[in-house]
């Protein structure tokens, strides 16, 4: 039998059947797969990528919010005024999101957009069912989304490397072609096609059709024979590792708690693959199972309760350990529900963590409040052991007496605190007010580049403002966090200057030299030899001989001139420096610059820049340095 394909006008009929249906959600897909190609694209300017960032973010929450209500309101369609105002409910709805989402700015709202985009994907789950108590249209009905899904994506995937490898032929066989175009082609396949394939095997009335009495076979092999397997591997893993808590009395640590959710997750998907034959004849393995499931799962969960909590009470809240407990209570409802509940239903599952995952969103409760709450506290706590605190605002740490350890805990939750949320999240616990200093960095980022910076540079700006004010700049990037070898805390210290101009006069020649790219050369310079090298192996001493003449120039001993008068030093430190985890300062052009005569030479030498590593027991390391020799021979 011959083997018939769809003809482009079905395909097209098709498509345009799918958005006639869903109108919203397909504009919504399109702005969303027109906004992702603007973000991944460079060349249109940080703010328009910002911008197509949000409009992502709200098309990514916005498109399933609109189907969720549209299958809410499937069985409703003859009352159109009342679907259309609901469906115009949810569009001003996602509307508002692009001027509430500004990641840029606030990093927390990507959580929050993440755990929105959760919970509007769980409503998607049990829309049509809201007022129904239909378990097995549920099951069917998600079944056919989740098969939908997989299909659509293996089949978007296809295509685009399909076109992928079209495109790589036409660019070396014809003519050349932009490769970002070649992101284009993937993120229209997802985008686009994958979404409207996936819409277009959305059931028309979920809650009515008649349900297959076929169960597929492939479901319940998979379930069998590698779900169950699996999940058992996991449970007798757990158990022998929870023995061996109780025998050596020791709390858990490391990756107890990713173990217990595997169990978890995959245990209550085998559950819901087989839920329609559970109690069918030849199945006793799957009512065993069932059976026994819950009751496994509670020492596991008082397993994982135990390893957060340690965690938690050691180094407080963070995101990943509020969600593990967050979960972990979820676990502790679903057993207590199923194992009390002989009617329980499967809905009960998507339709808690949908409400759980709004709880975790907004309000005093919420991932983000709790989490900042918490980690504030603890930076409140490491201040006040150093006496560093005064009417509960922070105030500069002694930096030489401070304990390490303490001082890398305090940089570390700095750290997580300005990388997850707003510069002004400090605001509590500085006396000095944030927005104005937020203010007149971005006017002396403006003055120093000459245009309006782009968000990483601007809050790295703000980061150094925090941790010079704090006085913890030697330990924003430790190059070790080991509180015994203390000593051997390492910073990188770079002073340079902003004078490109060098003053000439009284000399005659100028010689350029740069540690990076010296050689052992010989140049003729008024009928004397010249040559540049490095004295040392570790580039601290430069050497210039001049006929007979040596010249010798200790940069490790200027280098330990800016360490010992570092205090004095502070009012030229730059709080948006160039050239990545290094205290900079920007110093006149005399405080880089040694001068030495001998007989009738004179020899000045010029840095542009001075950098090295320091610790407390090695001292100056790794330097780097650039710059120029002024000669000036007197022939009186």
């Amino acid at each position: 039998m011959a083997l018939k394909f769809p003809s482009f006008n079905h395909i097209f009929r098709q498509l345009f059947a799918t958005a006639k249906r869903f109108p919203f959600e397909s504009l919504i897909a399109l702005a969303g797969t027109l906004a992702a190609m603007i973000y991944t694209t460079d060349g249109y300017g940080y703010r328009i990528q910002e911008l197509a960032l949000r409009v992502l973010m709200t098309a990514l929450v916005g498109g399933p919010l609109m189907l969720a209500v549209t299958l809410f309101c499937g069985s409703s369609a003859p009352l159109l005024r009342r679907v259309w105002i609901l469906k115009s409910f949810a569009a001003v709805a996602a509307s508002c999101l692009f001027f509430a989402f500004r990641p840029e700015e606030y990093p927390q709202h990507a959580v929050q957009c993440a755990l929105l985009i959760l919970a509007v994907h769980l409503l998607v789950s049990f829309a049509p069912f809201i007022k129904s108590n239909d378990t097995s249209a549920f099951w069917y009905f998600n079944k056919v989304l989740c098969i939908r899904l997989l299909t659509g994506g293996l089949y978007s995937a296809v295509l685009a490397a399909g076109l992928s490898a079209a495109f790589a032929v036409v660019d070396k066989i014809f003519f050349h072609m932009d490769w970002h175009y070649l992101s284009y082609i993937w993120i229209a396949s997802f985008g686009i096609f994958n979404t409207l394939y996936f819409l277009s095997g959305v059931p028309d009335n979920p809650g009515q059709e008649a349900i297959s009495s076929d169960y597929p076979l492939a479901i319940k092999f998979f379930s069998q024979y590698i779900l169950v397997p699996l999940t058992t591997v996991y449970l007798f893993i757990l158990l022998a590792y929870e023995i061996k808590i109780l025998i050596e009395w020791r709390l858990p640590n490391g990756m107890v708690s990713g173990l217990v959710l595997g169990y978890a997750t995959l245990g209550i998907l085998a559950l819901l693959l087989v839920y329609p034959i559970r109690e069918a004849s030849g199945n006793k393995w799957i009512r065993i199972y069932s059976r026994y499931f819950y009751l496994f799962l509670i020492p596991l969960v008082a397993l994982l309760i135990a390893a957060v909590a340690r965690r938690v009470d050691n180094y407080g809240i963070t995101h990943y350990r509020y969600f593990l407990l967050v979960i972990a209570v979820w676990l502790v409802f679903i057993i207590i529900y199923f194992l009390r509940n002989k009617s329980a239903s499967i809905k009960t599952i998507p339709v808690s963590l949908f409400l759980i995952t709004l709880l975790t969103i907004y309000g005093p409760q919420s991932a983000t409040s709790l989490t900042l709450y918490a980690q504030r506290h603890i930076l409140a706590e490491l201040f006040t052991q150093e006496n560093s605190i005064k009417d509960g605002k922070l105030i500069p740490i002694n930096e030489n007496t401070v304990k390490v350890e303490r001082a890398l805990r305090m940089a570390n939750t700095l750290n997580y605190i300005l990388r997850n949320y707003h510069f002004n999240a400090l605001q509590p616990l500085i006396h000095a007010d944030m927005a104005q200093v937020g203010d007149s960095l971005l006017r002396a980022i403006k003055h120093k580049d000459n245009h309006t910076p782009d968000t990483y540079t601007y809050a790295a700006a703000r980061t150094g403002w925090v941790f010079k004010y704090l006085n913890l700049t030697s330990f924003q990037y430790p190059h070790i966090s080991d509180s015994q070898v203390a000593q051997e805390l390492v910073n990188t210290y770079r002073y340079e200057t902003k004078q490109d101009v060098k003053p000439l006069q009284g000399f005659d020649y100028m010689l350029p030299v740069d540690l990076a790219e010296i050689k052992s050369q010989t140049d003729t310079l008024a009928g004397f030899a010249v040559k540049r090298e490095i004295a040392t192996l570790h580039g601290d001493q430069a050497a210039l001989y001049i006929g007979k003449t040596k010249f010798d120039f200790n940069l490790t001993d200027m280098a330990n001139a800016f360490i010992k008068h570092s205090s004095q030093m502070d009012k030229y430190f730059d709080v948006h420096p160039d050239h990545g985890p290094v205290k900079q300062y920007v110093i006149p052009q005399q405080l880089l610059t040694l001068q030495q005569t001998k007989g009738n030479i004179t020899v000045r030498f010029m840095l542009e820049y001075l950098q090295f590593d320091h610790a407390k027991r090695a001292g100056v390391s790794s330097l780097g340095w650039s710059g120029c020799y002024l000669i000036k021979i007197d022939r009186n």
